[in-house]
C-alpha cells in the first residue's frame, strides 16, 4: 500500500489577555493576531507543519 498525503490549509484568529506575550510586561489587555497554517497529513496522522503568526504586529501595538 502505497503512502497518501495531503496538504491542508487553515487561517486563524487568537483571542486572549496579555501575560506577558512576547516578552511584553503582563498587563492584562486584550489581544488578539491572526495566523495561517499548512498541515501535511500522510496516511491519516499529521506529518508536519508549518505556521505563520502576526506576532510582528501584535507586539508592535503591545509596546506602542
Amino acid at each position: 500500500m502505497g503512502t497518501h498525503a495531503a496538504r491542508v490549509p487553515s487561517r486563524w484568529r487568537v483571542h486572549g489577555r496579555n501575560k506577558g506575550v512576547l516578552g511584553t510586561e503582563p498587563d492584562g489587555r486584550p489581544i488578539a493576531f491572526t495566523g495561517t497554517a499548512v498541515w501535511e497529513v500522510r496516511d491519516g496522522r499529521l506529518a508536519r507543519n508549518w505556521v505563520e503568526r502576526a506576532s510582528w504586529e501584535l507586539r508592535q501595538r503591545l509596546t506602542a
